[in-house]
């Protein structure tokens, strides 16, 4: 997974208040960043065998937890450190490493708070200074138990497949698995544990210099931000805190067991039990949007680096492309996708294809999303019904186009839902449908998709203008 990123000149990627020429791409310099975020999206039925039908799996660590009943092999976590070797010992060594562990987050007088309450399968973050996160992640949060993962019968296959021993001794697997084991010694306090696996540090940036005053309310985001706080507030910096290690999986990885990987930062954000609160009731569908281009950055630069690849990891790539490019020609104030040749799969597409996508996310990041522009979106992305009947394509090629479609549909919909469900009663039904003519189960039919994908749009006209009061006539 290591190699040069094939970034535009000049490109650079911020990181705790200082900036970084990238070095790397998927990795993001994991031995300093500790990036990393792997979860499961939570879905229904026919949500399940339209990832099935693709082979793409939305992991929970990584490695151990698709949905096919592989929790029972985890072993439990090791227990937490208690709040008394916290508050006597943690901050008096506070000097000894830049990474102070994910215990010097877990006093209830800071994060550890609890219990995490649940309300319809939403985990409450308690008040303002998000008293109880820590609670949450290490009790709910399967980025916890990322080490655990390393321990099972079928990591240590795979990872014996490829010759290289024992997963939680391999860089290849703990690079996402459990960042600190890169992490010099020099570095760590005494209370920074590899165990810990995906912890507060490895989203949040090396504690020492922020940790003790990140509390104080007179201190701006940008003060914090220069003691080293990695800004998570940025859509753009989450999804690059994210992408490394849910996006690019080196074949070889893939081909000895490991499921392959798809990133999309709304849903599985969502999917994550929250220990932080979204500001706006649209930041969904602009998560989604950022992304997304993220990812299609990343897809880019891996086919460009590798001589070969397989027709899952293209077929995926060419569904991104088409539905980035129905996106950014809907939303007139993102940039587009321009000089691109016939042959989409050639070097200097990708090129093309990794630097605009990455202009997008950071438009997309800076954009103020609202209800109007999600409802824009979806109409224009409904509209496209006649790319799946012009017979340019397969029906294997139309259903990772599908897919995506989808999923995208699907996340537009979501805070639409949230704010008034009988209005997005029948959308939502709807959706359910799309999503099962996806289904596993039976051979993708374009024209089945097609049917389902304007019935979906009749729904929405149903559903009203943003600006305009549902309609009452029979459903």
């Amino acid at each position: 997974m290591d190699g040069e990123l094939g970034q535009r000149p000049g490109q650079q990627r911020h990181r705790g208040g200082t900036s970084h020429e990238w070095a790397k791409s998927s990795l993001l310099v994991l031995a300093e960043t500790s990036i990393n975020c792997n979860v499961k999206i939570s879905l229904g039925a026919s949500r399940h065998n339209l990832l099935e039908t693709t082979q793409i799996l939305l992991l929970v660590g990584g490695v151990g937890f698709g949905y096919q009943g592989l929790r029972a092999e985890l072993p439990p976590p090791a227990p937490a450190p208690t709040p008394a070797i916290v508050t006597a010992q943690t901050f008096r060594n506070i000097e000894a490493g830049d990474f102070i562990g994910a215990v010097g987050c877990s006093s209830s007088l800071c994060h550890g708070g609890g219990p995490a309450p649940v309300t319809n399968q939403v985990v409450v973050v308690d008040g303002r200074r998000k008293r109880n996160a820590f609670s949450i992640w290490r009790g709910r949060d399967a980025h916890a138990k990322s080490w655990a993962t390393l321990a099972t019968e079928r990591s240590n296959r795979m990872s014996g497949s490829l010759g290289m021993g024992k997963a939680q001794d391999t860089a290849r697997c703990t690079e996402c698995h459990a960042p600190l084991q890169a992490v010099s010694a020099s570095r760590l306090g005494p209370y920074a544990r590899v165990d810990d696996g995906i912890s507060c540090e490895s989203c949040h940036g090396p504690a020492r210099e922020w940790v003790r005053t990140h509390t104080r309310l007179d201190l701006s985001h940008a003060q914090r931000l220069g003691l080293g706080m990695r800004d998570l507030d940025s859509l753009y910096n989450r999804a690059n805190n994210c992408v490394s290690c849910h996006q690019v999986l080196p074949p070889d990885i893939q081909k000895a067991g490991h499921p392959p990987l798809i990133f999309e930062l709304d849903a599985q954000s969502v999917a994550e039990p929250k220990h932080w609160v979204d500001k706006g009731d649209f930041q969904g569908p602009q998560a989604w949007l950022v992304g997304q281009a993220t990812a299609l950055r990343e897809m880019s630069w891996a086919l460009n680096k590798r001589d070969t690849s397989g027709e899952i990891e293209r077929e995926q790539w060419r569904g991104l492309v088409w539905l980035m490019r129905k996106t950014t020609t809907a939303i007139g104030e993102l940039p587009k996708f321009e000089n691109l040749t016939d042959v989409e799969m050639s070097p200097g597409n990708f090129i093309r294809i990794q630097g605009t996508s990455d202009d997008i996310a950071k438009a997309g990041a800076r954009m103020v999303w609202d209800a109007g522009m999600t409802r824009r979106l979806m109409d224009a992305l409904v509209a496209s019904d006649g790319d799946f009947t012009d017979g340019k394509e397969k029906p294997g090629a139309l259903q990772y186009r599908a897919v995506r479609l989808t999923l995208a549909l699907s996340r537009l919909l979501a805070p639409l839902q949230a704010r008034d469900k009988d209005r997005w009663a029948k959308p939502s039904e709807e959706m359910e449908k799309l999503f099962a003519a996806n289904d596993a189960r039976v051979e993708f039919d374009p024209k089945r998709f097609v049917e389902q994908l304007r019935a979906f749009g009749k729904s929405l006209a149903y559903a009203g203008s943003d600006d305009a009061p549902p309609q009452t006539a029979s459903r």
